[in-house]
């Protein structure tokens, strides 16, 4: 557990999806992505990047991370399939009045194997 972290607004649950390793530029990422990019930092060697879906500050988190998910699966599990990219990851955040809980977690295997469908 971290301490001495404070998250934008005090959101109960905090969630990203984090896409390690990619190769691809950030617009075309954001191109296959159509537009749900977050964050994006180049590598310090500059053979990859990391990057980042922030999920919506909806009511409803878990809700709001399946949907996303849903909505970005075909073209993440197309990526991930081609190498350009390396498995996503959901990380989660918890605030507690004076501290911080997170976790990270894959996106679950049954996700990762399920058929790339046509484009």
């Amino acid at each position: 557990m971290k301490t001495g972290v404070t998250m934008a607004g005090r959101r109960p649950l905090c969630i990203v999806i984090r896409i390690p390793s990619t190769t691809l530029s950030r617009d075309e990422l954001e191109a296959a992505l159509r537009g749900r990019l977050s964050r994006y930092e180049p590598s310090g060697d500059g053979t990859s990047a990391y990057a980042q879906i922030d999920i919506a500050d909806e009511p409803d988190a878990w809700a709001a991370a399946l949907d996303c998910l849903q909505s970005a699966g075909d073209a993440l599990r197309r990526l991930n399939a081609d190498g350009r990219i390396k498995s996503p990851v959901l990380d989660i955040a918890v605030p507690f009045p004076s501290s911080l809980a997170a976790t990270s977690l894959k996106v679950p295997a049954a996700w990762q194997r399920s058929p790339v469908r046509p484009a």
